[in-house]
């Protein structure tokens, strides 16, 4: 865990929703609308509530911004490590 969420990548940013939907809107805004966006993540960083919350925050915003499709792997990141 220390590794994903220690180079602030990936996993990481699903602890800072404004942060992963700001990517998320630069990414959209850069690329030509006829082209679509898809956002990858996991559920959440642990099985805490409020891990819960900012999945479904970065999740919903997402869809707001434009994003196509969302694939959601069905685990946390602790999880996976």
């Amino acid at each position: 865990m220390k590794k994903v969420l220690g180079t602030l990548r990936g996993g990481f940013h699903l602890s800072q929703p404004d942060v992963a939907l700001e990517i998320v809107r630069r990414v959209r805004d850069a690329v030509p609308a006829v082209i679509p966006v898809t956002v990858k993540i996991a559920t959440r960083i642990d099985d805490s509530a409020e891990s819960r919350e900012r999945f479904f925050d970065i999740f919903e915003g997402a869809f707001a911004l434009g994003v196509a499709a969302i694939t959601v792997h069905g685990r946390t990141v602790e999880a996976a490590l």
